[in-house]
């Protein structure tokens, strides 16, 4: 941990470079060839973790971090609308909606409730989710107006 713990700077006094690496009890001064090395391992170490989370990203299911099913808490005559993934990973609050008072649910990029204020809110989510959130907002605002845009095609 030391090892990473540590270069503060390099510094350049009268043509001599001297390397502060941080210890337990403070810093001391290490060779160049030392420095360079411990900052080489310091680089691949951070490669190779970049390249397995990109490699285990794809292993990983979409419906681990977006959670379309916690997109919308039906509560009697109010939804609670979840609208990223952040907020249904980590069950953060949402907006507060009144069933009667969405006019119009749109699916394009993604899925838009219109409410009769003219206000929008936009539920973001993987492409692969889009339909059942789709389908989801249909069935708790009976309603309200449905648009499909087709974007793809």
């Amino acid at each position: 941990m030391r090892l990473l713990a540590g270069y503060i700077k390099f510094i350049v006094i009268f043509g001599h470079v001297s390397v502060y690496k941080a210890t337990h009890v403070g810093y001391k001064v290490v060779s160049l060839l030392e420095g360079t090395v411990d900052l080489i391992a310091l680089f691949l170490i951070l490669a190779l973790l970049i390249f397995a989370a990109r490699k285990f990203e794809s292993v990983i299911p979409v419906e681990f971090w977006d959670k379309s099913a916690r997109t919308f808490i039906d509560n009697g005559d109010t939804v609670l609308v979840r609208p990223n993934s952040y907020s249904r990973f980590y069950k953060a609050s949402g907006k507060l909606v009144t069933k009667s008072d969405i006019k119009k649910v749109q699916k394009a990029g993604c899925v838009s409730l219109f409410t009769s204020s003219n206000n929008v809110i936009d539920i973001t989510m993987h492409p692969s989710n889009r339909d059942s959130v789709f389908d989801s907002a249909k069935r708790l605002f009976k309603d309200a107006k449905v648009v499909e845009i087709d974007i793809e095609g």
